[in-house]
């Protein structure tokens, strides 16, 4: 089976060693083709070369915007592909990879991979495309698993620009959403109207969400929105309080039961077709884990079952 790897050599937690063991297994399974990121944006460029050049599956080895930006290569504005994903850990947190099945493992993630791929057929799963707007012009990104406003947004643009000058850890996750949360705070009202069925209401942040869990933290997964991936549809989460004790408790359920969702002031819409929202200023967007941009407007759309994935 022809397969194209696409590599990250600046992701977390790839090196050359690692590089090397991962295409010397897959060979064994794979008439693979190698290709390396140079820069934000290749890893879309590079899927989107090995579609047209008829790859069967591209495998993707980096971190969560690396595994992002190869979906959206894949896609492109289709609705569906029929280039089948593979995944391998090699960023920090790896949600995707978790959320299919994989070991954080690189050995046992290859091994599990060429397992799958051996004896099981790929597996469809939905896919959100946004469709955004700021000061910068109109955006439009497909999203795995999550895509947030305003709170995650805001967390993961400061620890992107952490990344530049130093080592993250889960320690900055944490002193960021603080600071984040403290921020919406001292702003005191509501950014975002979301359209729901029963009219506009205003919200603090939103998540939306493809599947569960998602997370910042390496070792624990986030439950912020619990069925999101049970249905061809995205599931939106968003928080209408912003009381400090409140939202420790709704972070303390979100690694647990996910009761928050149950709360008054927590709005939560499941299995929608699509969500759109606004914002009353450009208010930060994060896709899949990375920083989009500062965004103003956000219509996100299911796309069932548009991705084959080898899990």
């Amino acid at each position: 089976m022809n397969a194209v790897l696409i590599e990250n050599p600046k992701a977390g937690r790839v090196s050359p060693g690692s590089r090397r063991v991962v295409e010397r297994a897959l060979e064994a399974t794979f008439d693979l083709e190698l290709a390396q990121t140079e820069a934000r944006g290749h890893a879309a460029a590079l899927a989107r070369e090995a579609v047209q050049a008829g790859a069967k599956t591209v495998i993707a080895y980096g971190g969560d915007g690396t595994v992002n930006e190869v979906i959206n290569g894949l896609l492109g504005r289709a609705e569906s592909t029929e280039v089948t994903l593979g995944v391998l850990p090699g960023g920090t947190t790896n949600v995707l990879a978790r959320n299919l099945g994989y070991p954080n493992d690189l050995v046992e993630a290859t091994a599990q991979l060429i397992q799958v791929v051996d004896t099981g057929t790929p597996k469809r799963r939905t896919v959100g495309r946004l469709s955004a707007e700021s000061s910068h012009g109109h955006i439009e990104r497909d999203f795995a698993f999550a895509a947030g406003l305003v709170l995650d947004g805001e967390i993961v643009k400061r620890v992107e620009h952490m990344k530049r000058r130093r080592k993250r850890n889960d320690g900055a996750f944490i002193y960021f959403g603080l600071q984040a949360f403290f921020a919406m705070r001292r702003h005191g009202k509501p950014q975002l109207v979301i359209d729901t069925p029963d009219g506009p209401q205003d919200a603090y942040w939103a998540c939306i969400a493809a599947d569960d869990p998602y997370t910042y933290l390496r070792s624990r997964g986030i439950r912020v929105s619990p069925d999101a991936g049970s249905s061809d549809g995205l599931d939106l989460v968003a928080a209408q309080q912003l009381r400090f004790v409140r939202s420790l408790r709704w972070v303390q359920q979100s690694l647990g039961k996910a009761h928050h969702i149950r709360h008054k002031e927590a709005l939560h819409l499941a299995g929608q077709n699509s969500v759109h929202l606004v914002a009353h200023r450009p208010v930060p967007l994060q896709t899949d884990g990375e920083f989009i941009g500062e965004v103003t407007e956000v219509t996100a759309r299911a796309l069932p079952k548009a991705l084959p994935v080898w899990a």
